[in-house]
């Protein structure tokens, strides 16, 4: 079903509209202001809201979003956000919440005005940021339109039916000259087969077509319901002689005419129309707790990621978390908040990227990253984390909780004390200070983030509520070398004291949260990897680390908590290729050493030593693989992405096979 609306009397000519000019400040009624999306603060990304002359808090509004044409002078388009006319000259100013949404420049962190930029970042903004406007503004979800003009027509179908979820916002779509499918352009799958594939998700949806450059569609009349309007804007505007010097423009919806007026009889009428979207119960938001020490903040720097991909096994991963150009994907649909001492504010929020690991020069990762990128997967809807780990702490002073009771001193502590000069009251009030702190700390940091959702993940629906789905324990290494509260360490039971520590905990944060049957994943330490591969340098190691690693696990073994606690053994995932290198590349800091001591050798001799001694010891592949793979210490898993993307992906699997 199609209509084609013919108009050629022309009113008399009443006075232009002017789209007002973006400002900054705060939204309000008439005003048009620049906004920028807080997962793009400190970029030239952003895009223009406007609210109308009769807009009021508490009012429900249809919204227009608006896509601008490429730069082209002649037509006075500059291809910017600011400079967009369609949408206003549609509602006139009044009715109508007005968007106009920039195309994503990843690579220069500005909005393109040529083509689409970054177009999954283009489809993602939107995705974001439209549910987003309505809800702090009154935007009426069932009355979503896209338009556009030039690059904007084709990219009202390009962008705006690019999948079923970004498609599904709009009930009715309004083009000028061009379509989606009219011809190639030389951008990925813009041939027609591809465009006929987008407008099929309209599913009979109405669209306004104006203007030129879409007259293949006539041959397609079952994919939504068609309206033509011819528009003569040479006429409307007198060009040459006019203001307007080309016909290529979006201007002409700010001159009174009757096809302004049909183009919005149109809109009127579909906005009274019922809607066809179908919305879903609310769900409540399932929220994760990620809770440690130095190896949950996570110290694997960036640029290790490019390791993942030399594996068959992990690259899917590292697909999962890099865009093709190499640059960190901003997760869909997984919001973090998360403990960095670093930063003045002591913490970092927003959507899931690479970044949240441990602070420092250069941005990191921890299990959060794959923990999220999995577990969302799992759910399949919005999830938030929230990550409180701060590191070199332990459980028996730093996080022990309140059932575990007050520290005690062992008969070597107490002598230990006294042989230091101090008395045993001073050191027990000292320890008592100590004790318990960053547990405290990680409640009042969960329940700050409960208490104000929003704030880190603005999408929050209040009346659905949220769900505790899951706590993740990775911390270990600081009682595991400490012989003063463990002196038999690495005998049979000497670590019995933190699986009753742990135990406590597990119980005390069900109780303090209020979420007795909370799914529990205890990461148990795996540095070094499986005990049974340790090499002679390790073995005077394996039998601390065998006996921590049982002591770790043991609660999950406790009948109270069958079902519900589990532990997930970090070893697993441990680098066996990669900790060998490492410990080859110790022959060469060797070599170096035994060599700076010659001193008949000039720099340059050492140098050419040093190679040769490594061309010897390392294949190209091999040096490759040291150099992109490594990052930190062996009780920092090496600092490798690899590793640490593995445990993260493990955590959220154990936790699914529980839920």
């Amino acid at each position: 079903m199609f209509q084609v609306l013919l108009l050629m009397a022309m009113p008399l000519q009443a006075a232009d509209l002017e789209s007002p000019s973006m400002t900054q400040g705060k939204p309000a009624p008439g005003k048009r202001v620049r906004q920028m999306a807080p997962e793009y603060r400190g970029t030239d990304v952003y895009h223009a809201l406007y609210l109308p002359t009769d807009w009021k808090p508490g009012g429900k509004y249809p919204v227009i979003v608006e896509y601008t044409g490429n730069r082209f002078p002649p037509g006075k388009g500059s291809g910017q956000v600011k400079d967009a006319n369609l949408g206003y000259g549609l509602s006139g100013g009044k009715g109508f919440i007005w968007v106009t949404m920039p195309y994503v420049d990843k690579v220069r962190r500005k909005n393109a005005v040529q083509w689409w930029g970054d177009r999954q970042a283009t489809i993602d903004y939107c995705k974001v940021n439209l549910p987003r406007i309505c809800k702090q503004f009154g935007g009426d979800n069932d009355n979503l339109f896209i338009c556009g003009f030039s690059r904007g027509a084709i990219g009202a179908s390009y962008v705006g039916l690019a999948d079923d979820e970004i498609a599904a916002f709009w009930k009715g779509i309004f083009t000028h000259d061009h379509f989606d499918g009219q011809r190639t352009w030389g951008y990925a799958n813009d041939d027609r087969a591809s465009a006929l594939k987008r407008l099929a998700k309209l599913k009979g949806r109405p669209v306004l077509v104006c203007g030129n450059g879409n007259d293949y569609l006539k041959n397609h009349l079952e994919l939504a319901r068609f309206t033509f309007l011819k528009v003569p804007v040479a006429r409307i505007f007198n060009i040459p002689e006019g203001k307007v010097i080309h016909s290529h423009t979006d201007l002409w919806m700010h001159r009174e005419s009757p096809y302004r007026q049909q183009a919005r009889a149109w809109l009127q009428r579909v906005v009274r129309e019922p809607s066809q979207r179908r919305p879903r119960p609310a769900k409540p938001l399932k929220v994760y707790l990620l809770v440690g020490q130095s190896n949950m903040q996570g110290h694997a720097a960036e640029r290790t990621l490019p390791h993942l991909g030399m594996d068959p096994k992990t690259a899917p991963l590292l697909k999962a978390i890099q865009n093709a150009d190499g640059t960190a994907k901003l997760q869909k649909n997984i919001w973090i908040s998360s403990i960095e001492p670093s930063v003045e504010s002591g913490e970092k929020h927003g959507r899931l990227t690479v970044g949240y690991g441990a602070g420092g020069r250069e941005p990191k990762i921890g299990p959060e990253l794959t923990f999220g990128i999995t577990m969302q997967k799992h759910v399949g809807e919005p999830i938030l984390l929230i990550k409180t780990s701060w590191g070199g702490k332990s459980l028996n002073t730093d996080f022990r909780s309140p059932s575990a009771g007050p520290y005690e001193f062992n008969e070597q502590q107490l002598e230990n004390i006294k042989q230091r000069g101090k008395t045993v009251a001073a050191a027990r009030k000292e320890k008592i200070e100590r004790t318990g702190v960053y547990y405290r700390l990680m409640l009042e940091h969960i329940n700050k983030v409960l208490a104000d959702i929003p704030r880190v993940y603005p999408d929050y629906d209040a009346k659905a509520g949220y769900e505790l789905a899951g706590f993740v324990w990775f911390q270990g290494w600081n009682d595991m070398v400490d012989g003063g509260t463990y002196p038999t360490r690495g005998q049979p039971g000497s670590y019995d004291a933190y699986s009753k520590n742990l135990a406590h905990f597990i119980r005390d944060v069900r109780r303090d949260l209020k979420a007795p049957k909370l799914p529990f994943v205890i990461g148990v330490m795996g540095a070094g990897g499986p005990i049974a591969k340790y090499g002679p340098a390790q073995k005077r190691y394996a039998g601390i680390h065998g006996e921590y690693r049982k002591a770790m696990a043991a609660p999950a073994k406790l009948p109270e908590f069958k079902g519900n606690v589990t532990a997930v053994f970090t070893e697993n995932y441990w680098d066996g290729q990669l900790s060998e290198l490492v410990a080859r590349r110790g022959q060469i800091n060797a070599k170096r050493r035994e060599l700076s001591k010659d001193k008949n050798l000039t720099r340059e001799q050492r140098d050419q030593a040093i190679a040769k001694f490594t061309a010897k010891l390392f294949t190209k592949e091999e040096q490759k693989i040291l150099e992109i793979g490594v990052s930190n210490a062996a009780y920092h898993y090496l600092g490798s992405a690899k590793i640490l993307t593995q445990i993260g992906q493990a955590f959220a699997n154990a936790l699914a096979e529980m839920e």
